[in-house]
């Protein structure tokens, strides 16, 4: 498959054609800065940075077609231009230096790697860096030392949610307890505590390469917000949501 840089994204006679200087209402996806990428959507209380989407009127079967073949050229220069002109759209509305941890997809897509690495590089050192199946986990292995806690009434409260069928998940703990639960909660290591308090007093910036559905990041959200997250971004490469 060849890439010529002529208009927009195409795909005339089996082939994608790249242009980042000019749009036309019949590409796939627009290149130039559109309005949905000069500011973040609030969904769920997150703020959501779309750097790029399907448009509206594609055949399905294009974007099908799209969603595939772009993960094939993350090598390629117009792909890779596409990804450093989405990371200066993002650290315009937000400096990426202001993010304290950066929440991946555990995926084989290159793409999602490639995104990933120029994001973390963008944000320096002092950002933590992790994918969404150590968060998942991180949940599983939370415990509750009660040897600290002195309120009784607490005590019983948390032993009620421990003896749930599920068994205790620090997501099932009604809002109200969370702040007071999380000055007893026990990690499996030094490094599951500190993602856990940066989950709660920093600013966390998920990342999707290809939004499909949009339940994989959905489920990522709520599962960090049950941790007491409040400052939440999302990073979209290319959405095919219609």
């Amino acid at each position: 498959m060849k890439n010529n840089i002529l208009e927009g994204i195409s795909y005339e006679n089996n082939d994608f054609i790249f242009n980042f200087n000019n749009d036309k209402s019949t590409d796939i996806v627009n290149l130039k800065f559109q309005s949905y990428n000069k500011l973040f959507s609030t969904k769920n209380g997150e703020k959501v940075f779309y750097a790029y989407k399907i448009n509206k009127e594609v055949d399905p079967k294009i974007v099908s077609i799209i969603k595939n073949s772009i993960k094939q050229l993350e090598h390629e220069p117009e792909i890779n231009l596409m990804i450093n002109k989405s990371i200066i759209g993002l650290d315009s509305l937000y400096p990426i230096s202001k993010f304290d941890l950066i929440i991946s997809p555990k995926s084989s897509s290159n793409l999602n790697l490639i995104i990933t690495k120029k994001l973390k590089d963008k944000a320096g050192i002092n950002t933590i860096l992790a994918n969404d199946v150590i968060i998942k986990n991180l949940a599983d292995n939370i415990q509750v030392d009660y040897s600290k806690i002195k309120d009784e009434s607490l005590k019983n409260r948390i032993i009620q949610l421990i003896n749930m069928p599920s068994g205790f998940k620090i997501q099932n703990v009604p809002p109200r307890y969370r702040s007071a639960i999380s000055n007893y909660l026990k990690f499996k290591d030094d490094t599951s505590r500190n993602i856990f308090n940066t989950i709660q007093q920093g600013n966390v910036l998920l990342i999707d390469d290809i939004l499909t559905s949009g339940n994989t990041l959905l489920e990522m959200t709520n599962l960090i917000k049950s941790f007491g997250a409040n400052d939440i971004y999302c990073y979209i490469f290319l959405s095919t949501k219609k």
